[in-house]
């Protein structure tokens, strides 16, 4: 008698292109919400540095804090559709009780709507 061997792999989806960008438009709105309150660096973390926020340092300070604990990976990259889903809400869930900002996060609409705004933008000057 002959058997028949199946292996079934579970493959998990990684964030397209789109979601990529919907990801890194979150960083900046984050931090542009954060410096129109006027909570710096130092006020937010308690850091010895007194800069304003930019996307970068939400990316780095923030975001890849939070994914290494959870998930122990260090580049965005490596991450699934629903494990950004899950850093984001500890991120979001955390700023609305800390400091009152909720940021939704960016879809395919309001990143047409960014694209569109900095042609414009760039256009008129």
């Amino acid at each position: 008698m002959s058997g028949i061997v199946i292996l079934v792999d579970t493959i998990m989806k990684k964030r397209s292109n789109q979601q990529n960008k919907a990801l890194h438009r979150l960083f900046e709105l984050i931090a542009d919400d954060l410096n129109n309150q006027g909570l710096t660096v130092k006020k937010t973390l308690r850091d010895d540095f007194d800069m304003m926020w930019t996307k970068t340092l939400i990316k780095e300070i923030v975001w890849k804090k939070i994914q290494k604990a959870m998930y122990g990976t260090e580049s965005t990259a490596d991450l699934t559709t629903q494990q950004i889903d899950k850093i984001f809400d500890v991120i979001n869930k955390h700023l609305g009780e800390k400091h009152h900002i909720h940021i939704p996060f960016p879809s395919i609409e309001t990143l047409i709507d960014y694209e569109e705004s900095k042609e414009k933008q760039e256009q008129e000057r």
